[in-house]
């Protein structure tokens, strides 16, 4: 397989990291910075809720995260590579191919 000097660079990074079963790729890392930041998301995430849906649509829209991502992908080059860093569930750039 010929590889381009980015391809590379993106197999270097990656092999860095751990590839899970679910084909995401991660590494585990401390961020004081952000500790506080950290500590919240996970009290957060460990509540339960009748309804999801319902709390989820008071903190989270779908259209304006997509309109992010198209704008994003649409100044990418065309066949460029996207690393998704994000921490969320990955909706909006899962979709990033029909842009």
């Amino acid at each position: 397989m010929d590889m381009t000097i980015n391809d590379e660079k993106l197999q270097d990074i990656l092999n860095k990291l751990t590839l899970s079963n679910d084909g995401i790729y991660s590494y585990d890392f401390n961020n004081i910075d952000q500790e506080g930041e950290i500590k919240l998301r996970e009290s957060e995430a460990n509540k339960t809720y009748d309804n999801y849906f319902d709390t989820l649509s008071k903190h989270h829209s779908i259209p304006v995260m997509n309109r992010e991502v198209k704008l994003f992908c649409n100044r990418m080059p065309k066949n460029a590579k996207i690393i998704d860093v994000g921490g969320g569930a990955g909706v909006g750039i899962g979709r990033a191919s029909s842009y």
